[in-house]
């Protein structure tokens, strides 16, 4: 069984998600590949279909889409996309000779919205957010907006882009749609995109053996780091949806006492301006490239903060408890898949900060008390032994109701 994985780049949230799945399924005997715009791994199974004239084509594409959302206002503050552009990347998959197209993250006008449904192949689409049944934003805008279920009020955009998606996905019959939470897929259900067909949860696959509990010790005398400290780990990404507000709010209730034996590890964006106003002393590593390094710094951490307002999945947070360090989430979205109460970390009341303070508290308490727990969830829910069979069940299944069809 030949299966092709379609994502925009190998590099990001859902992009390691779809590369993950793509090494597992190489690691268990699958004749499994990666196509993407923009390759930035140097691992032979991934492909670029990037051309000099596609990536100025592209280029041209983002810049007139985001000034189009910009002019009509949209989305102001969250994350959009567009994909009317035709692209003609169909033509492409259609000459592939495979049996199954995985299509992951797809959006930076990898591909338009019409041009999905001319794609003549077996699909099993990931969807990594909200956005293949919102308007045009990868989220909606908080818990209890359900614009997608009941249609956007006003006409514009995302009205627009919604009608459209029903119009053309709705032709789609060869195609099995699946998501990394329990959350997102029932917001897929809802959904008027969606709404009818069947929609699985399977959870993104994390490597056990790259993610794994290593000694404190070790792992404080490679990043240089002081053994009587507590450390807290933190994305640097502090956007709307990512909690950066809830966090900056949450550190600040340390008191002068608690902060002495405090230290909080950065990774990703260096937010430095605003962390300064926290009087806690801050190691930024930037952007880690190398997995083994983050293994290292989860390791290292006592507990890792994840204030993330919605998130589909949190591969952070799946990737802290695979090294037995727990995490403090919001009780909401998708990290209810990942965070169990008191197993695995803790999930404070969205979006209490002061709920989220008294878990980091009791997290940083009793850390090492969760370190088997959290391996063990972790084992039992995301290890490759576990997630490649779930999608070769729903591989096998879209192979035979094609025969059927036929």
């Amino acid at each position: 069984m030949k299966i092709l994985h379609l994502s925009y780049s190998d590099r990001g949230g859902a992009a390691k998600a779809a590369l993950r799945l793509c090494i597992a399924q190489r690691e268990s005997g699958l004749d499994s590949s990666l196509l993407v715009f923009r390759k930035t791994t140097s691992y032979p199974f991934v492909e670029s279909y990037a051309t000099s004239k596609t990536k100025i084509t592209n280029l041209v594409k983002i810049i007139t889409s985001k000034f189009i959302l910009d002019f009509f206002n949209v989305n102001k503050g969250y994350y959009s996309s567009l994909n009317v552009f035709p692209s003609g990347l169909y033509r492409k998959l259609n000459a592939y000779d495979i049996d199954i197209l995985h299509i992951h993250w797809i959006n930076n006008e990898m591909i338009s919205i019409k041009e999905i449904c001319k794609i003549k192949k077996k699909i099993v689409w990931t969807l990594h957010d909200s956005w293949a049944f919102c308007g045009a934003e990868h989220y909606p805008r908080d818990l209890n907006d359900e614009s997608f279920v009941n249609g956007y009020k006003e006409k514009g955009i995302n009205q627009y882009l919604l009608k459209k998606k029903c119009k053309y996905f709705g032709k789609i019959n060869s195609l099995i749609i699946t998501t990394p939470s329990n959350w997102e897929t029932t917001c897929a259900q809802k959904s008027l995109v969606f709404k009818g067909r069947s929609i699985f949860t399977i959870f993104n696959v994390l490597d056990i053996k790259i993610f794994d509990i290593v000694n404190k010790k070790f792992a404080f005398e490679i990043l240089k780091l002081n053994p009587n400290k507590k450390y807290i780990l933190v994305n640097g990404v502090m956007d709307q949806r990512k909690g950066g507000d809830i966090l900056i709010k949450t550190l600040k209730c340390f008191s002068s006492e608690q902060k002495k034996g405090l230290h909080i590890l950065v990774f990703g964006a260096d937010y430095e301006d605003r962390l300064s106003s926290i009087d806690i002393p801050v190691t930024f590593f930037g952007q880690i490239q190398s997995e083994y390094m983050m293994a290292l710094l989860y390791n290292a951490a006592h507990v890792t903060a994840v204030p993330s307002k919605m998130e589909s999945f949190g591969q952070v947070a799946s990737e802290s408890i695979a090294c037995g360090t727990p995490v403090v989430a919001f009780d909401c979205t998708g990290l209810k898949d990942v965070i169990k109460h008191y197993e695995t970390g803790y999930l404070a009341q969205p979006y209490d900060w002061t709920d989220f303070f008294f878990g980091l508290v009791a997290m940083i308490e009793n850390s090492s008390q969760y370190s088997s727990r959290c391996r063990e969830y972790v084992i039992q829910n995301f290890s490759k032994n576990v997630i490649v069979p779930q999608f070769n069940e729903l591989y096998f299944e879209l192979l035979n109701r094609h025969e059927t069809m036929h």
